[in-house]
């Protein structure tokens, strides 16, 4: 087997572990850690000072982005979600209070595409999900590479909510995986270089 091989047994067997530590987490836990989180962002510079935010519909697992969706149109501010195409291709669409969300061949909500492209050069925050995250900005996502292609055409700040109870000291990682810029747990917020 190669090392490219080995490195992708590795990412696929930590992915399953995740989503086992994930389901474990109670729903009392989620929910004040999620509150904390919340407030975390808001108080941010980057959130504040954001006119577009690009953010993920929450999987069953997930830190939930209803909150932060809601907020940010309150504050004013463009909201953009991802919608999934064929050969691994992502786009951000906007998101305005009212829309209809359709459910995509992944399970994930997402605008129709009928909906209007936002561009990437105009997002300033985006806040992006994964299934693990390291203290160094590395993500694990769930394999598709969407949001690594995605955010090689954008300078916004990249900002990964997670559990601090299912945060990792490092991940293994492919030169094309990208990192973030700030990692917010209930408990911490690393502002990191990429």
């Amino acid at each position: 087997m190669t090392d490219k091989g080995d490195l992708t047994s590795e990412k696929q067997a930590l992915r399953r572990q995740m989503k086992q530590a994930r389901s474990q987490l109670s729903p009392d836990y989620r929910q004040k850690a999620e509150a904390t989180i919340y407030q975390r962002i808001w108080d941010l510079p980057c959130y504040q000072d954001s006119q577009t935010i690009f953010i993920y519909q929450a999987m069953p697992g997930e830190v939930a982005t209803r909150p932060l969706i809601e907020a940010a149109w309150r504050d004013g501010k463009t909201v953009a979600l991802p919608r999934v195409y064929p050969q691994r291709q992502m786009s951000a669409h906007l998101y305005q209070p009212g829309d209809d969300l359709i459910r995509s061949a992944y399970g994930a909500w997402e605008p129709s595409a009928e909906s209007a492209i936002v561009s990437p050069t105009t997002i300033d925050l985006a806040i992006v999900p994964c299934l693990a995250a390291s203290h160094s900005g590395q993500r694990l996502g769930y394999g598709g590479g969407y949001y690594d292609r995605f955010l090689v055409n954008t300078n916004a700040v990249r900002l990964l909510p997670i559990y601090d109870q299912i945060l990792l000291d490092d991940l293994v990682v492919d030169d094309y995986d990208q990192l973030m810029d700030l990692v917010v747990t209930e408990a911490r917020v690393l502002e990191l270089e990429r």
